[in-house]
């Protein structure tokens, strides 16, 4: 089964209101270390993999899951992206 791909950016409407143009954003601090959390919590117990294959093209700023399958919490929730039940993910931000 290929790796499915989850959209970080498209530079259209978010939730919030606001577009946020992906030639903006700066990925050398998460390039360093590209983690996927649970949840936005940002602590240790909370990463459930790290993101692959980056990439930005065109508007849109995309990445691969690779999930911890050796975490609990990490295997079900890769096994509802395998499943279908999750389809998106979101992308933490700060503003400078």
């Amino acid at each position: 089964m290929p790796k499915p791909r989850f959209v970080f950016n498209d530079e259209t409407k978010n939730s919030y209101g606001f577009i946020i143009p992906t030639a903006g954003i700066s990925l050398e601090r998460f390039n360093k270390n590209p983690m996927m959390l649970d949840s936005h919590y940002n602590s240790t117990w909370s990463v459930i993999g790290k993101w692959e294959d980056i990439k930005t093209e065109g508007a849109v700023l995309s990445g691969a899951p690779d999930f911890d399958s050796d975490d609990e919490n990490a295997a079900k929730i890769e096994g509802k992206v395998e499943r279908g039940y999750i389809k998106a993910c979101s992308m933490g931000i700060t503003f400078n």
